[in-house]
């Protein structure tokens, strides 16, 4: 959802959780305005850094320019920073990644769910990563909602 605010124009982005499957991944699909994007993480692992999706919550995104993927976003709130602090999580952040093996921490982002070489992950991830890069230069500020779907 895409509103006016009073310092600017200012984004919600949602990503609705629908299946965690331990020692496996966890999986989603992220919206912004009426494109989506199917997401990939760690399973939940008790917020362990490095370890564990990100928890539910509400986050602020943050441009952050990694030096592993580049211009990327990081998530900031309840127990997560930017930069390495007191918190004991930092740094996830929203980055081209096809498996949950290639994400710590942070999420990846894709255009498909599907088995790949027989795991399951997202496709076509980096053009993905393109796309929503394109999409966020639109606005000035982002928060980040993640939830699991509830049926």
């Amino acid at each position: 959802m895409t509103k006016n605010g009073p310092d600017g124009l200012y984004v919600l982005m949602i990503l609705t959780r629908y299946g965690s499957i331990p020692d496996i991944g966890t999986f989603g699909v992220l919206q912004i305005g009426v494109r989506k994007f199917y997401t990939v993480e760690r399973p939940w692992n008790n917020n362990i850094p490095f370890t564990s999706c990100v928890p539910s919550g509400a986050y602020s995104l943050v441009e952050f320019d990694s030096p592993k993927y580049g211009l990327t976003y990081a998530m900031v709130g309840d127990t997560v920073s930017k930069y390495q602090s007191d918190l004991a999580r930092y740094a996830c952040l929203l980055h081209a990644a096809n498996w949950p093996h290639q994400v710590e921490g942070c999420i990846g982002i894709g255009e498909k769910l599907m088995y790949i070489s027989g795991k399951l992950g997202v496709t076509n991830s980096k053009n993905s990563m393109k796309t929503l890069l394109k999409l966020m230069k639109e606005a000035d500020d982002y928060t980040l909602t993640i939830q699991y779907a509830t049926h």
